[in-house]
Order: structure tokens, then C-alpha cells, then sequence
């Protein structure tokens, strides 16, 4: 399944849509042709052969969903600290981080009311995981209202499907950020 990211938002792509993923042919690695395929086939009008492309799909895999979200009220850390259920105070960083197991996520939360949620694997696990740290300090005694949540980070990974020469492409793409 291939996903892209749309207006803050993970949608799932049509079969077909990123075939312009194709290798760089000096910089990637080419595998070699199986010997019962025949990617050569009748010559074009100009006299070159065609060859038959077969583009495989590439699967993206979303790992990591990082949200951001305001609960507009102060909030007392070592109270959070000490009534809090999995919970760890920080106080060389100023924060309090908080865990769920359900979706798995860590939340660092700072005493001005803002909370990061990292670990879900899809916007929506991001939400509910940020509603249930909000209701959290809710049931701690806070004045919370869930407000401005944004997704501020999508990390994902894929498999090419040819290889790729690190040191070659890295010399030629240093300057890049």
C-alpha cells in the first residue's frame, strides 16, 4: 500500500501514481534481467529497440506520526508528576513525559499547556493518542481544552527496487539540505 501526505492529512495512492520513480541510471544499481524475460522488443520507427518497462510499486511504510496540540491552561509539572500514571518528570528539560500503551506513543509536555505526541503510525492513532493525553490531564484536576492539534512530522520509509550508490550520489548532492 502507497501513501502520500495530502493537506495534513495520510492518503492512500492509486495503483500507478508514482511512476515517475524511476532510477537514475548513473547513480543506481540495475538488477540484472532474469533470463526467462524478454524486455527487448520490435524496433520503433527510429531504429532504436523499444524496451518494455516493468516499474514495480513502491510501498511506503509510515513509522513514526509526530502531532502537536495545546491544552490552553498552565500546567504544574510536579503535580503532573506526582498524581500522573506513567509518567517521568524532566527536570533538566523543563517537561513531563507521559506513555500510553494503546496507541503506543510518548508525549512530552511542557508547563505552558503544550504537548508533542510522538510514536503513532497514522494521523488518526496521532488524535486519539493526543485526545487521551488531554483527557489525562483532565482527570488530573486541569482546566484543559484540546485545541490546535497539527501534524508536524511523518516519518516513512521504502524498499527501492534497485540499488543505490551511496558515495556517488552524496558527492553529487552535498549541497543539498
Amino acid at each position: 500500500m502507497a501513501t502520500m501526505i495530502q493537506e495534513n492529512g495520510i492518503k492512500e495512492l492509486s495503483s500507478g501514481t508514482h511512476r515517475a520513480m524511476l532510477p537514475d541510471h548513473e547513480y543506481c544499481e540495475q538488477p540484472p534481467p532474469a533470463p526467462d524475460e524478454a524486455p527487448v522488443s520490435a524496433p520503433t520507427p527510429d531504429g532504436c529497440p523499444a524496451v518494455e518497462e516493468d516499474t514495480p510499486e513502491i510501498d511506503i511504510m509510515i513509522n513514526n506520526v509526530v502531532c502537536s496540540f495545546s491544552v490552553k491552561c498552565h500546567l504544574n509539572l510536579r503535580q503532573i508528576a506526582l498524581n500522573g500514571i506513567n509518567v517521568e518528570f524532566r527536570r533538566e528539560n523543563g517537561m513531563v513525559t507521559m506513555k500510553l500503551r494503546r496507541p503506543y506513543t510518548t508525549a512530552s509536555i511542557w508547563s505552558s499547556g503544550r504537548v508533542t505526541c510522538t510514536g503513532a503510525t497514522s494521523e488518526e492513532q496521532a488524535k486519539v493518542a493526543a485526545r487521551r493525553y488531554a483527557r489525562a490531564l483532565q482527570k488530573l484536576g486541569f482546566q484543559v481544552r484540546f485545541q490546535n492539534f497539527r501534524v508536524v512530522n511523518v516519518l516513512g520509509t521504502c524498499r527501492m527496487p534497485f540499488g543505490i550508490k551511496i558515495i556517488s550520489f552524496s558527492k553529487k548532492y552535498k549541497e543539498a539540505e
